[in-house]
């Protein structure tokens, strides 16, 4: 994505302060949001916070799973299932 001249934030699972503001900062900024989907994805707090903030704003989202036959569940589950 860089390479083709966009702009990318990547997000970091451990959340403090500053990192929150950022999360934020980018989601509102997108114009796209990537959920790269695994269960370590699932399982991040901050991944959660940083998805439904995507939701609640209206954020086009695209959804890539990344592990082989991941199946999302529960709160991701009902995002991907939103996007698909």
């Amino acid at each position: 994505m860089r390479r083709a001249g966009h702009k990318t934030w990547i997000g970091n699972t451990g959340l403090i302060n500053d990192a929150l503001d950022g999360m934020a900062n980018a989601v509102e900024g997108a114009k796209v949001v990537l959920l790269l989907m695994s269960s370590e994805y699932a399982n991040s707090f901050s991944c959660r916070m940083e998805a439904q903030y995507a939701v609640e704003l209206k954020k086009p989202i695209i959804a890539i799973v990344t592990e082989n036959n991941y199946q999302a569940t529960r709160w991701l589950g009902e995002i991907f299932f939103r996007v698909v």
